[in-house]
């Protein structure tokens, strides 16, 4: 049992003593989209059509032969399209978002990764026929968590493609009761939760 700790540690050691530091800068688009459940379903209510925004930012990561820890530091611009009659528009949830990312390559060339994310807002708004909109006493809850996992291209090592879906755990209006029309509890909870589909490009200006 010791012996087998030991040899673990040992090749931990020596895993992370070949792995190379990199710092670079990483930017693409997304489509966002904020779904609407009550009490879980995503049927019993309306949702929203998916809107474009943008992501950029620097990453730090811990690179090895076949694996790799990269922690990530970006803007992200989260939410949806805003669709109501003759109106539409846009719905901006600016984020400071702090992703983990574990990769593994899989063949040359081509990498997966998984990790946790925790996201910062700091404005919420929408812009409807040209007008801006607050919108943070809606989407007041102001700390965003969820999990990545992606695909990524890297014909060399310090540039690379990729793509990202972000799966959101946590409401981003916080946990809503609803009423009926007189004021009266229902006992069903409403939540909104972000989803996003990203395409990224990167580049590794320091190793």
């Amino acid at each position: 049992m010791k012996r087998s700790f030991l040899l673990g540690m040992m090749l931990l050691v020596a895993g992370a003593a070949s792995a190379q530091l990199q710092l670079g800068i990483k930017g693409g688009a997304s489509l966002k989209d904020v779904q609407n459940y009550i009490d879980g379903s995503a049927s019993a209510i309306a949702q929203n059509p998916m809107g474009v925004g943008a992501h950029f930012g620097v990453f730090l990561a811990l690179a090895g032969e076949k694996w790799a820890l990269q922690p990530e530091v970006l803007y992200s611009n989260r939410g949806a399209a805003v669709s109501a009659g003759n109106l539409t528009g846009n719905l901006n949830l600016n984020y400071l978002s702090v992703p983990v990312m574990l990769r593994r390559k899989l063949i040359p060339l081509i990498w997966v990764e998984a990790g946790p994310e925790a996201g910062f807002l700091y404005s919420a708004q929408s812009i409807v026929s040209g007008q801006k909109i607050d919108a943070s006493t809606i989407y007041s809850s102001t700390i965003d968590l969820g999990v990545n996992v992606g695909l990524i291209v890297a014909p060399f090592k310090s540039l690379k493609a990729g793509a990202r879906y972000y799966y959101g755990l946590k409401s981003v209006t916080g946990d809503v009761l609803l009423t009926d029309p007189l004021g009266n509890p229902t006992g069903q909870k409403a939540t909104s939760l972000s989803r996003i589909a990203m395409v990224y490009i990167e580049w590794a200006f320091l190793k």
